[in-house]
């Protein structure tokens, strides 16, 4: 199940650009070298393909500056590629006279794979052995760079390597799921758990992280950089946001100073001294001079080109609900030391594998893509044909999810229901063309059929009334069969209905449906978005229990009270 939950969890963390901002081609005029056409010739810049432990061949590249004082190894985020990076890579090379390695992860650019969390460690590894087989570079040479996403690699090398020169965290992020939801404790299926490898770094480590941050929040940075055994001053850039720190000037001028730094601790060392360590807790404080170290990058390197979490991965706002009660990581370590999972033994001998994994059953992140169905435009809103729309605001509202990004025309938005990720979508298509939306959104992400929850209106159901069901037919419902048809014709997929009457006398059913709810009908409404949110609330974390059946069951004759 880890490996299922972490190829998921990959979905939502790894956006490379497609297609790529690069290609690779062989100059036949010099040897058969590597060169990317897409970029200025520059001397002194070698173009690699390297072969991981993972079997994935990936594209770096080594620039060299001719009084390199070290060597920074460079893990980009997660919306960029080489080809976007470049000009970012020569002028830190410059600017801090260091050589520098930059790669692309499995599945980024032309590397080949898929990117996945194991691939970007056996990705960063074949940079460092390339670093150390090829340029001779040693660990105490070596300076390791990560940016967002890219410090989950980065932070795992250097907690592997003793002897680091210095590692450089920008925008970082506590854990994968730390980013989407406010968990106070770290899962078995989290990605990046940075948080708890931070402390097994030796070398000092420099924290960079913008106040404004909107995508990962600066709390991130500030939480790592108190975790760190050797601290050096962090960069708490006033204002910066996610993908625009490098505009500031204190950013080159402290990186400058962090360089330097590590150049005298070093010479230091050398001379039989003690290493200073750095380790103020004043925030550092932006300066208004100092114009000539502000990058001056080229009108080709647009600034979203280095948005290192998408702004599909918006960090949904936090919840005030107390977290419910999960399978911690200490129990599922016991769980692994058990013969491997081969089998565990019981006090009356009987093997209880059975009970165990109907245990782990009920614990499954695999995402949810909620779709309500509608018309978009003002001139819908509040009719009963839009109550799909409806559910899925009072969803957004419910969980803090914001919905703030346009994917495969449709208005969606990423969070969390308990720890379970969820998708909210809001076709903009209309009605009758919605499953051009929720066909490739559930490709996208790989979401099972039995992970797409539809919610829709029904004529068959009293106003106010809703069902869930776990599969049906389309009812005459052209968004419903729009659906179906663009998932092969497939109606295994759960649905939540919600009863809007059937028209009176013979008025036109068109009419009907783009028609607004008397005040009465629209209390009873609002009071059965209220009770859909519940729904499947219960749907998501339980699936199709007796929980759903009572409530259908409920919902049936709830206006036959007495």
């Amino acid at each position: 199940m880890g490996g299922v939950t972490s190829s998921i969890a990959s979905k939502f963390a790894f956006f490379p650009p497609n297609p790529p901002s690069y290609t690779v081609v062989e100059d036949g005029s010099c040897d058969g070298q590597l060169q990317i056409p897409e970029v200025p010739r520059r001397d002194g810049v070698d173009v690699l393909k390297l072969r991981t432990r993972r079997g994935t061949d990936i594209v770096a590249v080594h620039i060299k500056h001719p009084k390199a004082s070290a060597t920074l190894l460079y893990s980009h985020g997660n919306a960029a590629d080489l080809g976007q990076m470049f000009e970012l890579y020569v002028e830190l090379c410059n600017r801090l006279r260091v050589n520098l390695m930059g790669y692309d992860y499995s599945g980024y650019g032309q590397s080949t794979g898929k990117p996945t969390e194991c691939n970007t460690y056996a990705d960063i590894d074949a940079a460092y052995m390339c670093l150390k087989e090829r340029y001779g570079v040693k660990d105490e040479d070596l300076i390791l760079y990560g940016q967002s996403v890219g410090s989950g690699p980065t932070v795992d090398l250097a907690s592997r390597l003793p002897n680091l020169r210095g590692v450089v965290l920008h925008s970082p992020i506590l854990s994968g799921m730390r980013v989407l939801y406010p968990v106070k404790r770290t899962y078995w299926f989290d990605i990046y758990k940075n948080i708890d490898k931070i402390g097994a770094v030796n070398c000092q480590v420099l924290v960079i992280h913008g106040t404004a941050d909107e995508v990962v929040h600066y709390s991130h940075g500030k939480q790592l950089w108190e975790l760190c055994k050797n601290q050096y001053e962090p960069l708490w850039v006033n204002g910066g946001g996610h993908c625009n720190l490098e505009i500031y000037p204190e950013f080159i001028r402290h990186l400058k100073k962090f360089v330097l730094s590590l150049n005298k601790s070093k010479a230091a060392a050398a001379n039989g001294s003690e290493k200073t360590v750095v380790n103020p807790e004043n925030q550092t404080k932006p300066s208004n001079g100092g114009t000539s170290d502000t990058f001056e990058l080229g009108a080709d390197l647009p600034e979203v080109s280095r948005n290192s979490l998408d702004s599909r991965l918006e960090k949904s706002k936090k919840s005030s609900k107390p977290e419910k009660s999960r399978m911690s990581t200490d129990c599922v370590d016991r769980f692994r030391r058990k013969k491997d999972l081969v089998c565990i033994q019981s006090e009356t001998g009987q093997c209880c594998m059975q009970s165990l994994f109907q245990t782990l059953a009920f614990l499954e992140y695999t995402p949810w893509l909620i779709v309500g169905l509608g018309n978009p435009g003002i001139k819908y809103h509040g009719t009963r044909h839009n109550v799909g729309f409806e559910m899925i605001d009072q969803i957004s509202r419910s969980e803090g999810i914001v919905l703030n990004t346009i994917q495969s025309k449709a208005l969606i938005g990423i969070g969390a229901i308990g720890e379970v990720p969820i998708l909210l979508a809001k076709p903009q298509a209309y009605m009758n063309f919605s499953g051009e939306s929720v066909g490739p959104l559930a490709a996208y992400y790989q979401v099972p059929l039995r992970h797409i929850l539809l919610v829709y209106d029904e004529m068959s159901l009293p106003n106010g009334v809703l069902r869930l069901q776990p599969k049906g037919g389309h009812g005459h419902h052209n968004g419903v069969k729009s659906v179906m048809g663009h998932l092969d014709g497939s109606r295994e997929f759960p649905r939540l209905c919600i009863g809007i009457g059937n028209p009176p006398g013979a008025m036109d059913m068109k009419a009907y449906l783009l028609q607004k709810f008397s005040p009465v009908e629209r209390n009873q409404i609002d009071e059965a978005l209220e009770q859909g949110v519940e729904a499947v609330r219960t749907v998501v974390l339980s699936g199709f229990s007796q929980k759903i059946t009572r409530f259908n069951l409920g919902q049936k004759y709830k206006h036959h009270k007495v």
